[in-house]
């Protein structure tokens, strides 16, 4: 699908890569094809939410083309996300500790390297909220509530179904030490897998293939196979004559910052964030790349909350990290808005 230019073509710096793929899907739909890329790798939340953005946009944005005005609800959608997620998280964390700490949190998050994603039209920033928001309720026991978001965030990733696992441990043990049991607790365990199993539903209606996004991941490169996805990233990467040799530096680099981040969440008093955290920083492995594996850290807040434990009290480190964060954002940046292959 070509869009027509229009002037206001500084405002593509936010639409990079896999914003094409959400705009194709807000506006035609979903396609499969088991031979090349589909857009079924790509779940439906934020989409269908710039498809319902996008006719609120059209009485304020008289003579914007098609293109924009997508652009433009998805922008939205990202900032708006953004804006709610970042003081949740503030209260969040600050319950956990102290509130210095909780702000140095926030900060490294929006710091990290590749945190420009949270402003695109990509489905960080919801995907934070929605994750945020799932945390904040699972803190104040509102199983429930937590179960909603959760459904909302398996609509948005599909590593969102990964949040039954710190659901399940909570409410285990709330269970056993209160006499209350109601429905909602147990059906709130079922509300997650819920927003999974609404899109496959959705894939099997279509297409009569309830796993599409999985066969489409594959053919994005996207194969169980870590061990073997190490092993010749390691490869590629002492290939010095090798174009890409650069990205697979920092593909490598990111992961072993999530690894390193493990060991400071093994010292959390919250179980769940670090089950969910190791979880998803070691999931993404099983794909057999680590294409992205910084986007999918950026949502992790539990990393930085421990970073921020572990630098609060040692200012030299604390610099030393902010410097290397904030050098690594503007370098990353610079290359997200001018087009080129940035995670």
């Amino acid at each position: 699908m070509r869009f027509n230019p229009h002037p206001l073509d500084f405002l593509q710096m936010h639409t990079r890569q896999d914003s094409e793929w959400y705009f194709n899907i807000a506006y035609q739909g979903y396609s499969f094809s088991p031979d090349q890329q589909s857009n079924t790798n790509f779940f439906p939340l934020y989409p269908v939410l710039m498809k319902l953005v996008y006719p609120l946009l059209v009485p304020f944005t008289p003579g914007l083309t098609l293109y924009f005005r997508f652009l433009l609800s998805g922008v939205f959608i990202s900032l708006v996300s953004l804006s709610l997620a970042i003081p949740l998280l503030y209260r969040l964390l600050a319950r956990e500790s102290d509130p210095d700490t909780a702000l140095l949190s926030v900060f490294l998050l929006l710091a990290f390297p590749v945190s420009y994603f949270l402003t695109a039209v990509y489905s960080e920033s919801l995907f934070l909220l929605l994750i945020v928001l799932f945390f904040y309720c699972l803190r104040n026991q509102k199983f429930f509530l937590a179960g909603i978001a959760g459904l909302f965030a398996a609509l948005t990733r599909s590593v969102g179904l990964i949040l039954i696992i710190p659901l399940g441990m909570e409410l285990f043990r709330y269970l056993r030490s209160s006499p209350r049991k109601s429905i909602l607790l147990y059906l709130s365990l079922l509300l997650i897998p819920l927003g999974s199993g609404i899109f496959s539903t959705y894939l099997y209606a279509r297409f009569h293939r309830p796993l599409a996004f999985i066969e489409a991941a594959d053919n994005w490169g996207r194969r169980p196979g870590m061990i073997t996805s190490l092993s010749t990233q390691f490869r590629q990467a002492l290939n010095f004559s090798s174009s890409s040799a650069a990205n697979y530096y920092l593909e490598i680099f990111y992961l072993l910052f999530g690894l390193a981040s493990v060991f400071l969440l093994l010292k959390s008093r919250r179980p769940e964030w670090t089950v969910w955290s190791v979880i998803s920083v070691i999931f993404p492995l099983t794909t057999g790349v680590l294409v992205s594996q910084p986007r999918y850290t950026l949502v992790l807040f539990p990393i930085f909350f421990a970073w921020a434990g572990f630098l609060k009290s040692r200012p030299l480190p604390q610099y030393l990290y902010l410097l290397v964060s904030l050098a690594l954002l503007g370098m990353h940046t610079v290359l997200f808005v001018n087009g080129h292959w940035s995670f």
